[in-house]
């Protein structure tokens, strides 16, 4: 597995975003890592964009974006039971 990876990044306090190579994260003793295979843009991205009042009081920059996606499970650590290596995984933000 590659040690980088794209990321939609809010590189600073200004509108607009980028996209950047990035590195991936390494696990902790209770983490699991999922390679994203399908990601989705809500409203949040448009305000993190636009870089508006809710956007500066609520968005640190710099910042990877990224909370709504689908994908796979790639790594586990050693304290976590009933995962697989394979199973999907996806979450939507509030």
């Amino acid at each position: 597995m590659s040690n980088e990876m794209k990321a939609l990044v809010k590189a600073h306090a200004r509108q607009g975003l980028c996209l950047q190579t990035a590195p991936v994260a390494e696990i902790g003793p209770n983490d699991v890592l999922f390679r994203i295979n399908k990601t989705g843009i809500s409203e949040t991205y448009i305000h993190i964009w636009n870089w508006d009042e809710w956007a500066v009081k609520t968005v640190p920059a710099p910042l990877i974006t990224g909370h709504e996606f689908a994908g796979e499970i790639v790594e586990l650590c050693h304290n976590l039971e009933g995962l697989v290596l394979g199973n999907g995984v996806a979450a939507k933000g509030i």
